[in-house]
């Protein structure tokens, strides 16, 4: 299995798991929960190149540490949620 194909089940186990969620909290989930973690650029090529596993829903703001606010994207898998 390569390293992008894991990294992909690995996000896609944490958003089943915690639901949609900021390109950001799953950075941080992926690397406090593996060894080797991963890039940031890794992770968002790895959200973006596959649709059919996971989609963008929406996108937010996120405040920086230095007063500043800057955009993110929110994550989901593209399943049929029961509101």
């Amino acid at each position: 299995m390569g390293k992008t194909k894991r990294l992909l089940s690995l996000v896609v186990k944490y958003l089943n798991s915690e639901g949609a969620s900021s390109t950001t909290a799953i950075f941080e989930h992926i690397n406090n929960t593996t060894r080797h973690g991963t890039t940031m650029q890794t992770l968002t090529n790895v959200l973006s190149k596959n649709p059919n596993h996971i989609q963008s829903v929406e996108s937010t703001f996120t405040d920086s540490i230095l007063g500043g606010r800057y955009q993110v994207q929110v994550w989901d898998t593209p399943h049929e949620r029961q509101d």
